[in-house]
């Protein structure tokens, strides 16, 4: 079932600009979700469309199968979103600091230290005592404060360490999984997002050039299979006998082949012991969500 779905959206930032043109998108319900693209993409914006600021027409988008335009605050009352850093008073507590949200928004005071705790925070802290890190977990759990049904993130892991990437990574993880939250989000390190999400949209020049299930997107990519052996010239003519297969490179006596079905592997491996083939050294390389994410934004 989808969560959240666009259908045929225009969107203009003014007549001379077109950011969508007939734009569809699908985000299953407790799903981890990826938006990416090129700078200007549209990203933020798109957010900012589902939740509700900038407006659009009847019928282009619709949240839990209800058409935002008409059911915006019962839709927007089931999300959670951290789009840019909130401006943090200095000298409150972050028990403190969310109290503001909790009391303007009705939320049961004892929310908040159920998701400082979750977001792994000190209510005691004050604001200008956090790390890059802790502003950024503090601010997800100002979004968690009214237990969405979705949580939408525009680049959570935005500048911070290594540490600080996994802690949020590992969050992420732990709101799906182990509290069912559905997770929106986007973010420019795809060799952190390719870690975490089960679906993603790939968008570029108005149009979502795939929208799916990540392991569906690398389901038919290619695997380049590198051999050196104590006879390349048998190894190619066996292979090519038995497996049809004809290298597509044969630098450096390195034996190059672009496999489909990377489950043959086991078995060509196989042939060539049999038939007394040393294998000196062996390698394999799949496309990544970098590769893919290049091939489907290239500007000709």
């Amino acid at each position: 079932m989808n969560i959240i779905e666009i259908r045929d959206l225009f969107y203009q930032y003014n007549k001379s600009k077109t950011l969508f043109d007939s734009f569809n998108l699908n985000m299953s319900s407790d799903s981890i979700f990826g938006l990416i693209g090129p700078n200007g993409a549209g990203k933020t914006t798109l957010i900012k469309i589902i939740l509700g600021l900038y407006p659009v027409p009847p019928g282009k988008v619709f949240i839990f199968n209800k058409d935002l335009y008409y059911n915006k605050n019962e839709i927007l009352s089931q999300i959670g979103a951290f789009v840019e850093m909130p401006t943090l008073y200095p000298n409150l507590t972050l028990f403190e600091y969310l109290k503001i949200k909790q009391l303007y928004c009705n939320i049961p005071i004892k929310n908040i230290p159920k998701y400082l705790e979750i977001v792994g925070l000190d209510g005691k802290l004050k604001t200008n005592e956090l790390s890059l890190g802790m502003k950024q977990r503090l601010a997800i759990a100002n979004a968690l404060l009214n237990e969405p049904k979705i949580l939408i993130l525009d680049e959570p892991t935005n500048g911070l360490d290594p540490h600080g990437i996994i802690d949020i990574r590992n969050l992420i993880f732990n709101l799906n999984k182990s509290f069912g939250i559905s997770i929106f989000l986007s973010s420019h390190l795809l060799s952190e997002i390719e870690k975490i999400i089960s679906e993603l949209a790939i968008i570029n020049n108005g149009q979502s050039q795939y929208n799916g299930k990540i392991s569906d997107l690398f389901l038919n990519q290619k695997v380049e299979l590198k051999l050196k052996t104590n006879n390349n010239q048998n190894t190619i003519n066996i292979i090519n006998k038995v497996f049809n297969l004809q290298p597509f490179s044969t630098d450096d006596s390195i034996i190059s082949y672009k496999l489909v079905d990377n489950k043959i592997l086991n078995k060509l491996i196989k042939q060539l012991v049999d038939n007394n083939i040393e294998i000196r050294d062996i390698s394999t390389e799949s496309n990544n969500l970098e590769s893919v994410f290049l091939k489907f934004t290239k500007n000709d």
